[in-house]
């Protein structure tokens, strides 16, 4: 199945792009940060995961442009064709 992914700031810059189609063997979130971290390497995971292996609260994942679900954003489905977006959280004041 293929899936676009999005990859802004630091997340691009740990991809070394902006935006790529992947085949994913899955159908989950989970499914596609696997392939792209096999992709992309260790770079990518550390910007992502947190030690003990859950998202980062500072990792925000768009599936077609809406936040993964907050409890358990690596079951969300994904669909062939859809887009995959990783974007910092915003904090400031």
């Amino acid at each position: 199945m293929k899936v676009s992914v999005r990859f802004f700031t630091n997340f691009r810059d740990a991809a070394g792009t902006s935006q790529d189609t992947v085949d994913v063997g899955g159908n989950t979130v989970g499914d596609v940060i696997d392939t792209l971290v096999i992709q992309y390497g260790d770079r990518l995971r550390q910007e992502i995961f947190q030690p003990d292996g859950n998202i980062k609260p500072s990792v925000k994942v768009l599936l077609n442009g809406s936040f993964v679900n907050s409890t358990a954003p690596l079951r969300d489905v994904v669909k062939e064709g859809d887009t995959l977006s990783f974007v910092p959280a915003m904090f400031g004041g």
